[in-house]
């Protein structure tokens, strides 16, 4: 899961140190390696228009693997590695989940926040959500370092309130488990010979530091705060030997731990509890790209998903195996995974394909609405629900009408704008609906970790400054620094619990 910027926003606030680690996260993809969920979130609405863009204007590798001729087949099974240590305690899980039930359906309360937020992170009791965004007011030059604004909304209020606003150095990992009032931060430094990269855990109301973990490996990137609320779990990429590392870290003793699982598959997702990991395939072959626009015929080289494979952890054992039956170019697939660790949702533009996650059983098939393209999906704590985002399939045609895209692939006149996303809350074991939402704002949205709660984040898509190809997407995030202090975004909390 690059972004192509057109003129008209060239002079968005973009911090240099978040255009160096996105070149360095696409480095790292085209080599094979991992990709941050958010960082999924960010360029998937690029990657999409690159591949089209790739079929009629011939420069982009990533192209629909629609009638080509695969040059072999090079996928290798991935070798078998020994386990070089325990993975975390994987967190007890329950009996398969009965048929979610409905009950009353109620708006707990809104709150008014600055746009600059796109990520929301849940504290473990469900009782705070920490809003953070790149910062564009700082500079966050020095040692490539980006500042993080960061504002605390309690939960557990019968009125949303936000806390101030702070700005810190580094990027936002989650809420501390043990003590809500502070939180763990990834401060990773670049651009000198002095550079840190550690661990810290701050205190919300004045940022001071009560604790940090060096971080021993450099390679050590992409953290996750474990549902286990002792250690973040963190990937990192060999590129030589084209290998993904998974390994824990202790965030108030250290050191690091020795990586408990390892893949040459390109790692899709992670169990919150790491006990658990899902990782793909793909093939890579050639098409003949006719040209045009000044563009003479070449041959480009296309990648086209092959399949999806979900890992124990504790032993390196595969669990099952996921085959499509239609050919998908390799950027459209994602892989969801419920807080608990018994779901997992396969998400595809086609639709969302829920399974249980040990026995690969398909427990319910969402197919995309007519006329509209799934986004991306949401898996409540429990998986008894699951929160689809979808799109109208033309919205692609940003650049359609005379010599942009065809209508077979989205073109034609361009999408008004903004366009209207659009929100639907359904039960993962009956099929049915429980709500249905439109908007014309950017969306995030986030389950509670303890509960059927669901926090949306509506971000305006006509703040000044606001740039991206995902602009006006449901679920999309924008460029880092898009909105200014000036424009407020909106958070809502929505109840899916049984009335009581």
């Amino acid at each position: 899961p690059a972004l192509a910027l057109s003129a008209s926003v060239a002079a968005a606030a973009v911090p240099d140190p978040l255009v160096r680690s996105t070149v360095d996260t696409a480095a790292a993809w085209a080599a094979g390696g991992p990709v941050a969920a958010p960082v999924a979130e960010l360029t998937r609405e690029g990657f999409s228009m690159m591949r089209k863009l790739a079929l009629f204007g011939g420069g982009a590798a990533m192209a629909t693997a629609l009638g080509f001729g695969l040059a072999g087949d090079p996928v290798k099974p991935a070798p078998e590695f020994p386990t070089a240590k325990a993975p975390p305690a994987p967190v007890e899980r329950p009996a398969a989940p009965a048929p979610a039930t409905a009950g009353a359906i109620r708006q707990r309360g809104i709150v008014e926040v600055s746009a600059r937020y796109q990520t929301m992170h849940w504290s473990a009791d469900g009782r705070t959500i920490l809003l953070s965004g790149v910062d564009p007011r700082s500079n966050g030059n020095q040692f490539g370092t980006i500042s993080t604004s960061v504002s605390i909304v309690r939960t557990d209020e019968t009125r949303l309130r936000a806390g101030g606003d702070a700005s810190l150095k580094g990027s936002v990992v989650g809420i501390n488990p043990k003590d809500a009032s502070t939180f763990v931060v990834h401060l990773e430094e670049s651009g000198g010979i002095n550079v840190q990269n550690k661990l810290q855990v701050v205190k919300a109301a004045n940022k001071e530091v009560t604790g940090e973990v060096e971080l021993t490996d450099p390679a050590a990137r992409m953290p996750t705060l474990s549902s286990n609320g002792r250690s973040v779990l963190f990937t990192s990429y060999d590129a030589a030997a084209r290998t993904t590392e998974v390994r824990e870290i202790d965030f108030t003793t250290g050191p690091v731990g020795v990586p408990f699982f390892r893949t040459t598959e390109h790692l899709l997702a992670l169990a919150a509890d790491g006990s658990m990991a899902v990782t793909a395939r793909h093939l890579t072959g050639k098409r003949n790209d006719p040209g045009g626009a000044g563009t003479p015929p070449h041959v480009i080289e296309v990648q086209q998903f092959h399949d999806l494979t979900v890992w124990s952890t504790r032993d390196n054992r595969k669990l099952w195996t996921w085959m499509p039956a239609e050919k998908i170019p390799f950027g459209d697939v994602q892989a969801v995974t419920s807080r608990e660790g018994r779901t997992l949702a396969i998400v595809t533009s086609d639709g969302v394909a829920i399974h249980d996650a040990i026995s690969g059983r398909e427990v319910r098939r969402f197919p995309a609405t007519a006329n509209r393209r799934v986004n991306e999906a949401f898996l409540s704590h429990d998986g008894k629900r699951v929160a689809i985002v979808e799109r109208p399939a033309k919205a692609e045609a940003i650049f359609g009408g005379a010599g942009g895209l065809s209508d077979e692939h989205g073109g034609g006149p361009p999408a008004p704008m903004p366009w209207t996303g659009y929100v639907t809350v359904l039960d993962t074991v009956s099929g049915q609906p429980i709500r249905k939402w439109e908007t014309q704002m950017s969306v995030a949205l986030a389950f509670a970790p303890d509960r059927p709660t669901l926090a949306i984040l509506e971000r305006p898509t006509n703040a000044p400054g606001m740039a991206g190809m995902g602009m006006g997407m449901p679920g999309s995030m924008m460029m880092a620094g898009s909105a200014d202090a000036k424009s407020t975004a909106r958070l809502g909390l929505w109840d899916f619990a049984p009335a009581r």
